[in-house]
This record gives C-alpha cells, structure tokens and sequence, in this order.
C-alpha cells in the first residue's frame, strides 16, 4: 500500500504504479462524488481519499461591521454571492482600510493556485480541458475561462488584494479577509484567539451563479508490484471506513471523504468547520486527472501570475490563447 495526492492518480496508473482497488472498497456510495472522481483513471478506481479538504472566505467580524457591512449583505451557500457582489464589498473594505481588502494568496505559485483558483473558471462554465483530457484549446482559452482570468486579475488591477501580501495579514488585522483552507481554523482557533471570524463561500459567475469549491486530498492505493492484493485491499478498506475516517477527521481537523462521516461530526466541530464541510458536500469539484498533471498545475499558475500582471499583460484573450496551446502540448 502508498498514498498519493490526489491530482497524481493518472500519472501513477499509467505508470503502472499503482493497480485497480474498486472492487476490494465496500461503501462507495457513501464516498463523497469528489473523491471518487479524484482516484479515478479511465472508468477504474485506483485510489481512495483518506480525508478531504476546502477553501473558504475568511473574514474578521469586527472589521467588516467597522466597515458598514451588514450581515444582510453577507452570501450563504444557499444564496452565494456573485463575482459584482464580491467585488462591491471589497471596494468598501478597500476605502474603509486605505489598502487591499483580501489576501488570495497570489503570492503562492504552487498548487494553491490551480486547487483555489480553479473553482472561479469553474462556475463561469469554463473548464481546463475538455473532459477527455486530450484538448486545452478551445477550453483553457474560452469565453467562460477568459471571464474568470478577467475577475481575478480585475480584483488586482482595482487594489482589492494584492500579489506581494503582508505575512500573517489576516490574521494580525490588516486585511479584512483571507482566502484559506479549513487548515486555517486549527491556527486561528489557538494562535489569534482574539479575532472574530467566519467563512463566506466562494463567489460565483454573475451569468452562472454556480457555487464551485475545490477539493482533494491525499488517499491510498495499492501497489501494482503488490502479490497479496486481497489484504492490500481489505487494509485499505478498513483505513478508508467510517470508524477509521472520523478518528482521522477529527483528530488532524481535515474535512471528512465519507457523507456518513460528515453527519457524525457535524455536532462535534465548531460552526466555520461545519459549513466548509456542507460547501464540499455541495459544491466540491475535484482537479482534473491527467497523466501530465503537474505541468498543468505549473501552467496554470503561471497564467495567474501573468494574469496578475496586468500592465504587462492587459489583453485576457491573447494571454489564454496563449497558455492554452502551452498546455496542450502536455496533453499529446
């Protein structure tokens, strides 16, 4: 048995890394869509996701009610907020504060970007390939895709945040807001006892309205090389079960892959981990699978950072035609 991350399942299958396991996993239908999704590589489950996780809008209570932000203006998963709405509370922040409303994390060029960042290109129905895996162009370079870009660098190019952002700027009061994964709780909740907080969901596409979040975490696999596959199997079934998954869940504060598990903690954890958990029960979005992920990845990244940069890069069109025939060359 080995674990991986999620997004690295094609490339460890046609590898031939890692083997088949669906058949060894009792309950999938308990598996949240987005972990199977994440662990499947052309129609066969290769993986199973020990845990998930989330992103959300962190936002210090004090600071938007300091700002005339009303809890009426505030979204909800239910009622999510659109690109326009995120961005007319930001401005208020901005001229309440004098600098950047919110840390997006810009500054990170890792996997933060395409795991954050995907979710608005997402909700404008826009994708990075197509489903098959084979094409970028005509995808990554869209309409749909190109109004997502447009509102991430129009959030820069209007001072909303800010691509060198302070350490720590949320948390030490000088930034409203923070966008974070559920990873952020465990820090607040015992480094900055201080700060009142929440979680808002992710915007979403004025012409969609979509709500999209991200997801995906590390799972288990079995080994290709592996000759006792039955109890490789029933060992990795018996780490992904409901008893195993809560102790895990709730021990390292990560969101659960299973739904009963999500039901059983529901009770247990405090209210900004409970509604990260019920955003990715209903709006989780897994990464796409592919065999040259991490080029995609890195791509896709680099697109931000261009995007970001929008002095030299004010044209959203011609920089996606662009990076979309830079990312199919990864998919031949």
């Amino acid at each position: 048995m080995l674990t991986l991350d999620g997004p690295n399942t094609a490339a460890y299958a046609k590898s031939k890394i890692i083997q088949p396991l669906g058949k060894y996993i009792t309950k999938k239908s308990d598996i949240l869509p987005s972990i199977i999704d994440q662990g499947t590589y052309k129609g066969k489950l290769y993986a199973v996701g020990y845990s998930e996780s989330g992103v959300g809008f962190y936002y210090n209570k004090k600071m938007f009610k300091d700002a005339g932000i009303t809890e009426a203006e505030l979204p909800t998963l239910d009622k999510p907020w659109t690109w326009d709405q995120f961005n007319a509370i930001l401005k208020k922040l901005k001229e309440k504060y004098q600098g950047p409303a919110i840390d997006m994390q810009l500054s990170d060029h890792s996997e933060m970007a395409i795991y954050s960042l995907a979710p608005f290109v997402w909700s404008a129905g826009g994708n990075i390939t197509n489903k098959a895996g084979t094409k970028a162009v005509g995808y990554f370079d869209s309409a749909a895709t190109q109004s997502a870009f447009k509102e991430i660098q129009d959030v820069v190019k209007n001072g909303y945040t800010t691509i060198s952002p302070k350490q720590k700027g949320f948390q030490t009061g000088k930034y409203a807001m923070l966008m974070s994964g559920s990873w952020t709780i465990q820090e607040l909740d015992k480094q900055y006892k201080d700060i009142s907080y929440g979680i808002l969901p992710y915007p979403v596409s004025p012409k969609t309205k979509k709500l999209v979040s991200p997801t995906g975490s590390w799972q288990y696999a079995m080994s290709a090389s592996t000759t006792k596959t039955a109890a490789s199997g029933a060992l990795i079934d018996f780490l992904s079960a409901k008893a195993q998954m809560y102790r895990t869940s709730m021990a390292n504060t990560v969101l659960p892959a299973r739904k009963s598990v999500s039901d059983e903690m529901m009770s247990k954890v405090t209210e900004p981990m409970r509604f990260l958990i019920k955003q990715n029960q209903e709006s989780g979005h897994a990464r796409p699978v592919l065999v040259k992920y991490p080029q995609v990845s890195r791509t896709f990244a680099e697109t931000v950072t261009k995007a970001t940069y929008y002095k030299e890069n004010p044209d959203i069109s011609a920089l996606m035609k662009k990076q979309a025939q830079e990312i199919q060359q990864y998919l031949k």
